[in-house]
């Protein structure tokens, strides 16, 4: 077989042309190394796609085979307790070679991203690293950084920072003893000091950093290093126990357009929650599009009832207490009235029972009030839904959010069997006349009594796509489905069943099941249907 020459067309010599097939090919590293030895054009952007996106600082380190390697870093008065347990890291052996450093300067500047995970880097080798480096970033191109290892091993980080860099994802707790006791705070930990001269260090040396994701307590030493930065857009932080300090300095930062706020509960000595907190003083965030919360139910309940801002997109997700999530729509639909077009909302399961299943309406009509909603996505754990819809509240939602282009009801509970039928889903074809993919309940078979009897009035030809959350049902029960759906939807191009079937099913069971599936698609060829086994994916209703 003939060698490929690119030159046989000048397409090839473009590197613009050559560069997008290189990452066309990003998944496939073993195809990209190939490419290399093609040409030069082809080698190039092969390399660069390869680098790219770094996991870890390993490859980087390879490059220096003589000067670093990886020791074990357990210390010698560490004990028996886990003797299996042996960290090792990388540590400085020898005197960095300039062949070895050139070439790791050269691929180096290909970095884009990294992501440094649980990963050891010995003091002193970070210092002669950064004296190697005259003080210049050792990856000059980066614009993506995650930093995942706790502040006594982060000596390392300075010399990552890129005047180009973009992204920062903080968490200098992981893999430290300060991860056990942060929600038993009541004073800074050097930790908490190590992220306000992280911050400090990365606000001088990489001024236009957009995106901020931190892991602290929040004190005013670890996060007023964020204060008046002009440039930050975005702005994360987990497991906050002082949400009032994080909504002060987000109130200074002129850009902000997405704030999450994740927060917990502080403890007490004896590991008891000390839930009490006091109303928060309110700010405006004039820019504020996106907003994310989620956590213990009354911090956030507290945090929501500060805010005002313009936001489009909220997204809740906390324990279900009933009182208080009826407060929060309270407050979102006061807060976001006017301005509000996308609701997200997942309803997690109590932290201390009872387990008690909560009703549809008195959690969420409140919201009703906010006329604007065009995507409303609505889940809880699969199959074990502490939130109850029934047939009343699909026709008050669809009357109330006519405007909805998307809606996502993920609410089944097998222990619990829900009040809704599949006719309600006609409802939302007369009054969501734009809608076009739903996601929609169907507890069991009995749901489905009356659906081939069931009268279309109000066909709604805009919906393309539709997904049944659902138990196991027989082949006939799917049949039914799809034909009520087909009758509703005329225009509609695909219909799934996302099922949540038993860890026993035989492999019989399952070719049943793929027969099944043949004969339906033949029966009703203007549908695709589809049946997922062990399902639990939030993100598997997002269309």
């Amino acid at each position: 077989m003939a060698s490929f020459d690119p030159r046989r067309h000048p397409l090839w010599s473009i590197p613009e042309v050559v560069r997008e097939v290189m990452k066309q090919l990003a998944d496939n590293p073993h195809s990209l190394a190939q490419c290399t030895l093609v040409s030069r054009i082809f080698s190039d952007a092969a390399l660069e796609v390869l680098w790219e996106n770094q996991p870890s600082l390993g490859r980087l380190f390879s490059l220096l085979p003589t000067s670093v390697q990886k020791a074990s870093m357990r210390n010698e008065n560490d004990g028996d307790d886990m003797p299996d347990f042996d960290p090792s890291g990388y540590v400085l052996c020898d005197t960095i070679r300039d062949t070895e450093w050139a070439r790791l300067e050269h691929y180096a500047r290909l970095v884009r991203s990294l992501v440094s995970d649980g990963e050891r880097i010995d003091g002193l080798t970070a210092a002669a690293l950064l004296e190697k480096l005259n003080g210049q970033s050792l990856l000059p191109r980066l614009k993506t950084l995650t930093w995942r290892n706790p502040s006594y091993l982060s000596a390392a980080f300075p010399i990552l920072i890129s005047p180009m860099l973009e992204s920062v994802t903080l968490d200098l707790l992981e893999g430290g003893m300060a991860r056990f006791a942060h929600s038993r705070l009541n004073r800074p930990s050097a930790t908490e000091y190590a992220y306000g001269i992280a911050l400090r260090v990365l606000r001088t040396r990489a001024p236009q950093v957009r995106h901020v994701s931190l892991v602290t307590s929040v004190f005013p030493c670890s996060l007023g290093g964020l204060r008046d930065w002009d440039s930050i857009e975005h702005l994360e932080v987990h497991q906050v126990l002082n949400p009032g300090l994080v909504l002060d300095v987000c109130s200074s930062l002129p850009l902000l357009h997405t704030l999450f706020l994740e927060c917990i509960n502080a403890r007490d000595d004896e590991g008891e929650e000390l839930s009490a907190i006091a109303p928060l003083p309110e700010v405006t965030l004039p820019h504020l599009r996106t907003l994310r919360l989620m956590g213990r139910p009354d911090k956030i309940v507290v945090v929501l009832a500060a805010i005002h801002a313009p936001v489009t997109l909220f997204d809740l997700w906390m324990d279900v207490k009933n009182d208080i999530w009826r407060r929060c729509m309270e407050l979102a639909a006061a807060r976001f009235k006017d301005t509000l077009r996308e609701f997200d909302a997942f309803v997690d399961l109590p932290t201390h029972g009872p387990f008690t299943s909560y009703p549809f309406g008195p959690m969420f009509s409140p919201l009703y009030a906010v006329r604007g909603l065009e995507i409303v996505r609505i889940s809880s754990h699969h199959m074990e839904s502490y939130c109850q819809i029934g047939e009343r509240d699909v026709e008050e939602l669809a009357a109330a959010w006519s405007g909805l282009r998307q809606l996502v009801l993920q609410l089944l509970d097998a222990e619990r069997p829900l009040t809704v039928s599949l006719t309600s889903v006609a409802a939302l074809a007369e009054k969501c006349r734009k809608l076009e993919n739903l996601v929609f309940p169907v507890p069991n078979e009995e749901s489905l009594f009356g659906l081939s009897d069931a009268h279309v009035t109000t066909p709604n030809p805009s919906v393309q796509k539709a997904v049944l959350v659902t138990v196991p049902l027989p082949l006939e029960s799917r049949r039914q489905c799809v034909d009520y759906l087909k009758r509703l939807f005329p225009s509609i191009k695909t219909v799934k069943f996302v099922v949540d079937l038993d860890d026993e099913e035989t492999e019989d069971d399952a070719e049943d099941d793929d027969e099944d599936m043949m004969v339906a698609s033949t029966c009703m060829p203007r549908c695709v249907i589809l049946e997922m086994p062990n399902v639990y994916d939030p993100d598997i209703y997002t269309m």
